[in-house]
């Protein structure tokens, strides 16, 4: 596997004048529930700045369908694998000629991407869209990453049982071992992976977005924020949503999906109620996922 910092290297080479391309690309991955959505809505509005120009970020929210292209392009027919490659040149030629001073692919979905497949595409698509290549990632403790996800599966319908029965779930796919992924995206991108804590007083300004800013992009100015985005649903809100999402029957998934965010879009924009009752662990369940998690964490 041709190490990252090699490719850096040889994207530095000489190149023609009339040519400009940003001086950094950084590929933000994840994880799901560390803030990727405010981080996407921040960049998608030119609210993040370097030297007076915005950074590059082609699309409109997010790069997440990069994540069946990566597979298409691993494990699909020649047609499928041709289109995937074309895909990454097309986004690869649009950062290249931007002519930002930087470059961002933020996909919360490349989390689910193999790191040994993500570092062939990379280095096999992106190198010379610009003069070094970053990875960022962050990390949320397990109990709270754990908790968040089950509130997202409630929401969009993907779960619908109780807590005990999604830590059973959640056990049996081993979504909560982080230590072997993170350790295999380290040997494939070297000091050009970066993991940052998804813990709120570790966070710089305490803020996810000046965090991701002041690392990815060092010296980047932030604009006013225009709001917050993805707000944690209550457990009155999420009890409500498990109902209504109970009353679909076999409706598609992408039909639950936006139903679920609809929901909570509307939800942010009503009144604050009186009572808000934040979703929680009970005991039991935390002595079991601290004892599970505990070895993966150190």
């Amino acid at each position: 596997m041709k190490p990252l910092k090699s490719l850096v290297r040889a994207a530095k080479r000489p190149r023609a004048a009339a040519r400009t391309r940003p001086a950094r690309l950084v590929i933000h991955i994840g994880d799901h529930k560390t803030g990727s959505t405010s981080i996407q809505y921040a960049f998608a509005r030119g609210q993040v700045r370097l030297g007076g120009a915005a950074v590059a970020y082609p699309t409109k929210l997010n790069h997440s369908f990069l994540r069946k292209q990566c597979s298409a392009y691993a494990n699909g027919a020649a047609p499928a694998r041709a289109a995937a490659e074309e895909v990454f040149r097309r986004l690869a030629r649009r950062i290249a000629t931007s002519g930002a001073p930087a470059a961002l692919i933020s996909a919360e979905a490349l989390e689910n991407v193999p790191p040994g497949l993500l570092h062939e595409v990379v280095t096999g698509f992106f190198a010379e869209a610009a003069d070094e290549i970053r990875v960022v990632a962050y990390v949320r403790p397990h109990a709270a990453r754990f908790l968040s996800n089950y509130a997202e599966q409630i929401k969009i319908g993907s779960f619908a049982g109780d807590l005990e029965a999604y830590f059973a779930h959640v056990q049996d796919k081993g979504r909560l071992d982080y230590q072997p992924r993170f350790a295999a995206h380290r040997a494939a991108f070297g000091d050009a992976f970066l993991l940052r804590p998804m813990i709120r007083e570790q966070l710089t300004g305490g803020d996810i977005l000046a965090d991701f800013a002041a690392h990815a992009f060092p010296g980047a100015e932030l604009a006013p924020a225009a709001g917050t985005a993805n707000e944690s649903l209550s457990l009155e809100d999420l009890m409500r949503l498990k109902l209504l999402q109970a009353r679909l029957g076999d409706a598609p998934q992408k039909l639950r999906h936006a139903l679920g965010w609809e929901f909570a879009r509307l939800v942010a924009d009503l009144p604050p109620p009186q009572s808000r009752t934040r979703l929680q662990l009970h005991a039991g369940l935390a002595g079991r996922l601290h004892e599970a998690c505990l070895a993966d964490a150190r």
